[in-house]
C-alpha cells in the first residue's frame, strides 16, 4: 500500500518550514516556488465562486 496522503503532508510541511524560515529571516522569495495569484484563482475556481456570490448576495 502506497501512502500518498502522508507523503503529500510531509512535502507540505517542508515547504511551510522553508517559508517560515524565510519570514523569520526577513525575506520571502517566492520566485519559482508555487503558483502565481492568477493561477491560484483559476485552481480554486474563483470566477465561479464570484458569480455565485453576486447571484445570491443580498442588496441591503
Amino acid at each position: 500500500m502506497v501512502a500518498y496522503p502522508v507523503s503529500l503532508i510531509f512535502r507540505i510541511v517542508q515547504t511551510m518550514q522553508r517559508a517560515l524560515t524565510d519570514l523569520k529571516g526577513g525575506k520571502l522569495n517566492l520566485e519559482g516556488e508555487g503558483v502565481n495569484f492568477d493561477e491560484f484563482n483559476e485552481m480554486i475556481g474563483f470566477n465561479a465562486w464570484s458569480k455565485l456570490e453576486e447571484r445570491f448576495s443580498s442588496n441591503d
